[in-house]
């Protein structure tokens, strides 16, 4: 059933299956001249209510709000996972993180899952991957698929990425210090980042290069919003005053009054906590930007035309709500609700109301493709007209390398209430969670959006139905694959990187 509004692309799957599986030297003749293009944008760590295209009154998403007038804006998204290993395999396979294995502690994605980029490969799509995040690459197998994977710390990039990087340092970083020990920075490889406009230059050689006769599937995750935020003076000053920009500058956040406050070891004034704010909504606007000119260089291309563009989250962030930052150690709402836009052939423009995941798009581009999705994922097509009774969102595992950068300091932390795996159950109006530990907590998220109001003992009939009905639904999905044990190993650059984030200790990997 076709949701009216939202329509699929007719007849692609005609074309492609004689693009890769056919031997007439033409195409049939009711068949489009070429399949669509597909570009998937993932703003890593973006959360939907700091978008002014979801009501946010500062306008972080100027050119976003403009270009979603003719797309489809999905008002009601929530990310199934609450960090990237699990969310990204998740939104590739149509597969719940229990389902799939791939989390903090086995970030080895398995060999047997085959992702969208290999559906597609095999549909005849030619395939590109740059992600700015090291937990979408070769060491987690989130690359499966990809005909070219790029990263921006990559050496052969070095050419293009190290000016890139001295421009943006600024006053952030010393720029002399920076290009004499470029070899060595390890720690300040965070840097690299947050070089959007790489990627724009990487997508521009790699669709010049191309078969103009072949569809293409690019998928980009952009890191601009992803602690340590370091936007540009310009972006800073959009948003805060002259003493603010300087104080910005002069005290830069750090990973470990980061985990401190988290932990509640330290603590944060007015002042401190809006500038983490004030630094992330001039990423986001910095994203915008970036948006715009990625399309404008497919627009000059003559590309955009026939190019269905998708633009989502993996999940959100916290900002101090609920005494958090980064998004970690929790499944409330700053880390679940995230921005989902389609544009392009056949999309038609909206807004969407519809209770969906980012789950959902993996079987929406089967669908729109006409490619088989074998009957397989918790997910729905978009294409239709349904939505999620209930909508499952999990934290598979907590990271320990957060614990041991605050213990350098606070050598007595007790981590026990944060090293718990999370699921969460919503079903409107409420919104139900539980620990590993049975910890559980239950909420109405319309008489209570900001989940400050935990019924779990004033509503006790309503929390056993919600924990009935998911114990359920968890029992219902398939079992990992077996080549899903195993995890993937950093490389030397990767974990200096992350080490430096806080996420990776001696004793303990994480997901970003």
């Amino acid at each position: 059933m076709t949701k009216p509004g939202l329509v699929r692309w007719g007849a692609v799957g005609a074309s492609l299956a004689w693009a890769v599986g056919c031997t007439e030297s033409h195409p049939p003749d009711d068949s489009p001249a070429s399949p669509p293009n597909v570009l998937w944008v993932v703003w890593d760590t973006v959360r939907a209510d700091h978008l002014s295209l979801y009501g946010y009154p500062r306008s972080t998403t100027p050119f976003l709000e403009e270009w979603a007038k003719q797309g489809r804006v999905f008002d009601d998204c929530q990310a199934v996972a609450s960090t990237t290993v699990p969310a990204h395999a998740s939104m590739f396979t149509g597969w719940m993180p229990s389902e799939h294995g791939a989390h903090n502690s086995n970030r080895a994605f398995p060999e047997s899952c085959d992702t969208i980029a290999e559906k597609l490969s095999d549909a005849g799509y030619r395939t590109f991957l740059y992600a700015a995040n090291p937990f979408v690459s070769r060491q987690t197998g989130l690359d499966q698929g990809f005909d070219v994977v790029e990263h921006p710390w990559q050496d052969k990039l070095a050419k293009q990425a190290v000016p890139l990087l001295l421009e943006r340092a600024g006053r952030v970083t010393d720029a002399d210090a920076l290009a004499r020990n470029l070899d060595e920075m390890r720690g300040k490889r965070w840097a690299f980042k947050s070089l959007g406009e790489l990627a724009r230059l990487r997508v521009q050689r790699f669709l010049r290069a191309s078969e103009a006769s072949q569809p293409f599937f690019v998928f980009l995750n952009y890191m601009e919003a992803h602690f340590p935020v370091v936007p540009s003076e310009q972006a800073r000053q959009r948003f805060m005053e002259p003493p603010q920009v300087e104080a910005s500058f002069r005290q830069p956040p750090s990973v470990e009054r980061l985990w401190g406050y988290t932990f509640g070891v330290v603590e944060m004034g007015d002042a401190e906590l809006q500038q983490t704010v004030d630094l992330y909504d001039a990423a986001l606007f910095e994203l915008d930007a970036l948006f715009s000119q990625l399309l404008g260089d497919l627009e000059d291309l003559g590309l955009l035309e026939n190019t269905l563009v998708i633009l989502t989250a993996d999940h959100g962030e916290h900002l101090g709500d609920h005494h958090l930052l980064d998004h970690q150690y929790s499944l409330y709402e700053p880390l679940l609700n995230v921005p989902l836009v389609l544009r392009g052939p056949g999309i038609e423009p909206g807004r969407d109301a519809r209770a969906v995941t980012n789950l959902d798009l993996f079987p929406t581009l089967m669908e729109y493709l006409d490619l088989p999705t074998n009957g397989r994922g918790a997910g729905l097509s978009l294409l239709g007209s349904d939505e999620h009774a209930v909508r499952i969102s999990e934290s598979p595992d907590a990271p320990l390398g957060p614990v041991e950068t605050v213990r350098v300091f606070q050598p007595n932390l007790d981590p026990t209430r944060w090293l718990q795996s999370r699921r969460s159950l919503e079903r409107k109006p409420y919104k139900y969670i539980r620990t590993s530990a049975g910890e559980e907590e239950l909420y109405d998220l319309v008489q209570d959006p900001g989940e400050q109001i935990n019924l779990r003992t004033q509503l006790p009939d309503v929390a056993r139905d919600f924990a009935a009905t998911l114990a359920a639904e968890v029992a219902a999905f398939r079992r990992p694959p077996a080549d899903a044990a195993a995890g993937g190993e950093l490389t030397e650059d990767e974990r200096a990187m992350l080490e430096s984030l806080g996420y990776v200790s001696g004793k303990d990997e994480s997901d970003d």
